[in-house]
């Protein structure tokens, strides 16, 4: 019977990744209210539209550079450390959202500049996070895992900017960034929680060249093609041996520039 309900093994499997979904759950929610609160900041010092559409610019152009890097590194580096670095970015750029907002230093340059940092941050973040995933639930619960995954990211872009517009209007941008922050750093805490999570060694699978070659027998050297027909024979009691003296027949001179007998070089006969 095809299961139709939600499955949620990898999070009775898996305690570290339990407090990986919780923490994603809530710091997804806080993300999409920074999104709002940005934007509506933007708009109160500026009055522009355009310059709200700047945020997207600030943006996209650290995730785009960063990104081609952001999976090079997970994989090059232990995941947890790769994650932790790229996370307390993040905490710093939201930090700044908090303290501008506090002290009175809003302005449309320095939200830019923040916005650019976090995305910096999230450049390398989301794929490090994402890579340590299969290390925890395994490849059996991997698709269960990106399911419960994908369902904190909707249920993100819907409360999110609900809640978001709300603070605002009710509590001030000061607020409204703290409760980003707050709710980033449980996510920050399960990935504390991580064990390291080192770089794994390239798998070798089957038969490759040299494989079995240091064996030092002749189905290792089979193996890797380095031998002739006269071991095949030896190593093979049931081939037929062939005639000793067999003369060789003679290999006929090549003809003329590469083509054949009696024909001009550029003939295809």
């Amino acid at each position: 019977m095809p299961r139709i309900l939600l499955d949620t093994r990898p999070l009775r499997a898996s305690p570290a990744y339990r407090r990986m979904f919780w923490g994603l759950g809530v710091s997804q929610i806080g993300t999409q209210v920074t999104v709002v609160a940005v934007g509506l900041e933007v708009y109160g010092l500026t009055g522009s539209t355009f310059s709200v559409g700047l945020l997207g610019i600030a943006a996209l152009v650290p995730l785009v550079v960063l990104g081609l890097y952001g999976g090079a590194l997970a994989d090059a580096y232990d995941r947890r450390t790769v994650s932790l670095v790229a996370a307390s970015v993040m905490v710093v750029a939201t930090a700044g959202l908090v303290l501008q907002a506090a002290l009175g230093l809003a302005s449309p340059g320095v939200l830019y500049a923040l916005v650019a940092l976090q995305s910096a941050g999230s450049a390398v973040y989301v794929p490090a996070r994402m890579a340590i995933i299969p290390r925890l639930v395994g490849t059996d619960l991997l698709p269960a895992a990106n399911a419960l995954g994908a369902l904190t990211g909707s249920f993100g872009l819907m409360v999110g900017p609900l809640l978001g517009a709300l603070l605002v209007a009710q509590a001030g941008y000061a607020v409204t960034y703290a409760l980003d922050l707050a709710l980033f750093l449980c996510a920050f805490y399960a990935l504390l929680r991580l064990p390291h999570l080192p770089p794994e060694e390239p798998v070798v699978g089957g038969v490759g060249a040299g494989a079995g070659a240091d064996r030092g027998d002749a189905a290792g050297a089979a193996a890797s093609g380095s031998l002739d027909g006269d071991a095949v024979l030896e190593t093979d009691p049931t081939a037929p041996a062939g005639p000793a003296d067999t003369p060789a027949a003679p290999v006929p001179p090549p003809p003329p520039h590469g083509g054949a007998s009696g024909s001009p070089p550029w003939s295809r006969d």
